[in-house]
């Protein structure tokens, strides 16, 4: 089985650029208020806040990315279908 080679590469790229790159990937995925802000404020400086964000949609992934969380990107998503559907 093939995978990809391209499609990991440019994941590794950005994400070696990422603000988060040294930070316990753990603040990413707390659950309280606190902690998840101190999260999207490291990604509101991040170079890669538009990369994480769109690899977060495509690949539903959990916890906080590019300064959104999981409810936050399941809205968006819900309203992209519905704008889809107009």
């Amino acid at each position: 089985m093939r995978t990809n080679s391209r499609i990991i590469d440019t994941f590794a790229d950005w994400k070696s650029r990422g603000a988060c790159k040294d930070m316990d990937y753990r603040l990413f995925f707390a659950e309280t208020k606190e902690l998840i802000n101190m999260a999207i404020e490291a990604c509101n400086s991040c170079p890669v806040k538009a990369q994480c964000l769109e690899y977060a949609m495509v690949n539903n992934e959990r916890g906080i990315w590019g300064a959104t969380t999981e409810r936050q990107r399941d809205a968006m998503l819900r309203n992209i279908k519905v704008n889809l559907k107009k």
